[in-house]
């Protein structure tokens, strides 16, 4: 159980918020490979995720500057910030103090707060925070709606993007 639980809605509000424009607090990267991973990063921040210090570079996950700093110290970025395959391997392989995530292939068990990535040749090519599930009558999914910067959505069908492999990165809180 996380000593932190994750605030989904907050993070859904900021994704709303700022999926047509940048924060000014965090760089864009939108003109050097896309801001997708850095604006789901804002997002679980906004939903309570605290930023991650402990360990070397692969092991953690914060952005407190523009500058690359991998030591144990409130200031700089780290790759699993704004990086798409950096931010999945960290989600998979954190198992101490930091975000508590698990990456998986059912994505129709996703949750509103949850991150989904597009994936080709075993890359993550993009990243996106679902914001509202779709059901039927009988309780199925119908569809998943995500919101995303870079490709800049609100409320986007998951599906719509065209890519055959997604995965789902569950959001579980605070280690």
């Amino acid at each position: 159980m996380p000593v932190i639980p994750y605030d989904r809605q907050a993070a859904i509000n900021y994704a709303r918020e700022w999926a047509f424009e940048r924060n000014p607090r965090f760089y864009d990267f939108s003109d050097i490979g896309g801001d997708c991973t850095n604006f789901v990063s804002q997002c679980l921040y906004a939903g309570g995720i605290p930023m991650d210090i402990t360990g070397d570079y692969e092991s953690q996950w914060k952005w407190y500057s523009d500058y690359s700093n991998y030591y144990e110290s409130a200031w700089g970025r780290v790759p699993s910030w704004a990086g798409t395959e950096a931010f999945y391997q960290y989600c998979n392989n954190n198992t101490g103090t930091g975000l508590s995530a698990k990456s998986t292939n059912y994505i129709y068990t996703a949750r509103p707060g949850d991150v989904m990535q597009y994936v080709v040749d075993d890359w993550a090519r993009h990243s996106v925070i679902v914001s509202k599930i779709i059901y039927d009558d009988a309780g199925n999914v119908v569809e998943i709606l995500v919101n995303s910067n870079t490709t800049d959505h609100v409320d986007y069908p998951l599906t719509a993007y065209g890519y055959t492999e997604i995965r789902l990165i569950r959001i579980n809180g605070y280690n």
